[in-house]
């Protein structure tokens, strides 16, 4: 072939592509564009059963709690409209990522029910949970004098007949995908691999202290002697002695 038909074959493939191109019909499939008619407003749905039970089932939260919630973070994962499309709502936004922490369902399966994109579900949750993390971080403290530590302590006495006690901890495995090169230090007993979530709560279940990253591979003692708070406690940094506080 000369060079002269080279560079027209060339040619006609580039138009063929561009052709290919316009040809497309939708830069989202169909069922993304009918979001209007379903994703959003399914929270409307199911606060229009006013059935207190399945709006918690739903949610993991109560609408009080919810709309609290969304207060706190809307300005700050809400995005503009632009003329292709209607921008997804700081509604349906903390809806998908309260979903997706509460039940663990994959992408793919919550696009179904929210009609939006799996790859746009992976920003979302990432987004609204970096968000929270910002703005609830003052929510999650530790008490900061002995009187408080007391406080718990009587709590935990009076309303479980648990006395001296000024928490109740545990770590939840967190399913992930095994870390390059890390081998079978996060592969635990449940045969997965995971990062462990420990946590410290008082007698209302409101959370004092929350520690991740764990090994999921080490034991449960292990991943508490490696947290924040056992270095808190050797080194008596609470303001507070345990003896102070059950004396």
């Amino acid at each position: 072939m000369s060079v002269d038909g080279v560079v027209l074959a060339t040619e006609n493939d580039h138009t063929y592509n561009r052709r290919q191109r316009r040809d497309r019909r939708w830069w989202a499939i169909e069922l993304f564009h009918r979001r209007e008619q379903a994703g959003n407003r399914l929270l409307d749905t199911i606060m229009a059963e006013q059935v207190s039970e399945t709006i918690k089932t739903f949610l993991r939260m109560t609408k009080e709690d919810f709309d609290y919630l969304l207060s706190l973070i809307a300005p700050k994962i809400q995005r503009l409209d632009t003329h292709m499309r209607e921008s997804i709502t700081t509604q349906e936004r903390l809806m998908i990522t309260l979903r997706f922490l509460a039940t663990g369902e994959t992408f793919t399966g919550l696009q179904f029910v929210f009609r939006v994109s799996k790859s746009s579900i992976s920003l979302i949750v990432r987004d609204v949970c970096s968000v929270l993390n910002e703005q609830l971080r003052t929510y999650v403290k530790m008490p900061s004098t002995t009187q408080q530590w007391r406080e718990i302590s009587k709590k935990f006495e009076d309303r479980w007949n648990f006395p001296y006690a000024i928490g109740a901890i545990d770590g939840k495995n967190l399913q992930i995908r095994a870390p390059s090169h890390s081998g079978s230090e996060y592969y635990n007993y449940k045969i997965f691999f995971s990062s462990v979530l420990l946590t410290v709560v008082d007698a209302d279940y409101s959370f004092l202290h929350a520690n991740i990253g764990g090994n999921g591979g080490i034991s449960d003692g292990g991943v508490f002697k490696n947290s924040s708070l056992f270095q808190r406690l050797e080194n008596n940094s609470l303001n507070s002695t345990i003896a102070d506080t059950i004396h």
